[in-house]
């Protein structure tokens, strides 16, 4: 990552601001460990609603990245793609709305919050705990040669 897009979110919202950024190579220390390498493309925009009647002011975040992530089955790289669409409301203390059931996501008022924090936070969250490919992924057996497997393959011989 480069430059850091440091904003007073509060501000940014109230005057209807839009930023967007490409993040070509990771440095992303926290997501390091999910990722087969640091060459990832992330694609973000980040939006400023201002505050409209009852409604609060709202951040908007749209990310579209590309990944590289470990199968967990077969241990090798594969490409992932990571949309992600949030939107948060901007309020003055996240401690008062802990308790409160909306699936709605809060962000304090900040006069230097750091966007990039904002999008890996995301990042963690979209990321699979134990990612694998979508189609079947070879695996070696016990005699060292390569097979498609399905964990649905041992079932198919019980009957009930």
């Amino acid at each position: 990552m480069t430059a850091q897009h440091i904003i007073n979110n509060i501000e940014f919202s109230r005057n209807s601001l839009n930023i967007h950024g490409i993040i070509r190579n990771s440095t992303f220390s926290r997501i390091a460990d999910f990722l087969a390498s640091d060459e990832v493309y992330i694609d973000w925009d980040l939006k400023g609603k201002p505050a409209f009647g009852n409604v609060g002011p709202k951040l908007e975040l749209k990310v579209i990245a590309q990944l590289q992530l470990v199968c967990q089955k077969c241990l090798k790289p594969f490409s992932s793609n990571v949309e992600i669409f949030q939107l948060y409301s901007l309020v003055d203390n996240v401690e008062n709305f802990f308790d409160n059931d909306s699936e709605e996501d809060f962000i304090e008022f900040s006069s230097e919050f750091i966007v990039e924090n904002l999008i890996e936070e995301e990042l963690i969250l979209a990321i699979p705990h134990a990612p694998v490919h979508l189609e079947n992924c070879m695996t070696k057996d016990a005699f060292g040669s390569i097979q498609f497997q399905s964990p649905f393959n041992k079932l198919k011989g019980i009957k009930f």
